[in-house]
């Protein structure tokens, strides 16, 4: 099929469909390797209690499953409710990011792939995902990173080998996602008691993740 029929299809999708289109999407090869190569490259601690946060239909949820206790929220009842449906062994929640349903201090690991960039007040998921961090906890957080180019994503879908409604996601999430900087996070942390520990880049630059974890105070 041609390249249009793809587009017109996503465009669709995002119009009537969200939640189908997001479940196609977190089910392609190239985003799915990312988010497990994410986890995988963090080697985070078996027996942690992880949080995602804007968990979508569960597939990254139920990936972490097999290795840590996992709650997941979204903000939207289809996406949950699809969510349970696949993965009924994983707990799901409505919940708002901005207000999540938990003590202080309640998991190991916060993390949220896509979802700190589409999101205005950024400082207020910040705060939240803090809050719930334990003392000794992590923040991870996966966003389209600023500066990837038009030229890059040509390359990278060649070398990535991707054709038809795939490639077409790829072209479309580069040109409709919104993006942001580690700067910018970095300065969203400026005032707080955690900082960017460590950077990484996938898709060959097209998106960044994050580790956060609390600054190290030194009493004289």
């Amino acid at each position: 099929m041609k390249d249009w029929f793809y587009s017109l299809q996503i465009f669709y999708l995002s119009m009537f469909q969200p939640s189908k289109l997001f479940e196609k999407i977190n089910e392609l090869p190239w985003y799915q390797g990312v988010l497990k190569t994410w986890v995988e490259d963090e080697k985070i601690q078996t027996q942690s209690k992880v949080l995602e946060i804007g968990s979508a239909t569960g597939t990254l949820s139920s990936y972490l499953s097999m290795y840590y206790a996992v709650t997941a929220i979204d903000y939207n009842p289809k996406m949950i409710a699809r969510a349970k449906e696949r993965y009924p062994h994983v707990e799901f929640q409505v919940a708002d990011a901005l207000d999540l349903p938990f003590n202080d201090g309640t998991f190991d690991l916060v993390l949220a792939s896509s979802l700190i960039n589409v999101l205005d007040n950024k400082e207020a998921l910040l705060t939240e995902m803090l809050r719930v961090c334990k003392e000794d906890g992590k923040l991870m957080l996966l966003f389209p990173l600023e500066g990837f180019s038009n030229v890059k994503l040509a390359e990278l879908s060649v070398s990535l080998k991707l054709q038809g409604f795939s490639k077409m996601a790829l072209k479309m999430w580069h040109k409709l996602a919104k993006k942001m900087s580690i700067n910018l996070l970095e300065a969203l942390l400026v005032d707080s008691e955690f900082k960017v520990l460590s950077s990484k880049e996938y898709l060959a630059g097209m998106v960044s993740t994050v580790l956060i974890g609390r600054k190290i105070n030194i009493h004289i």
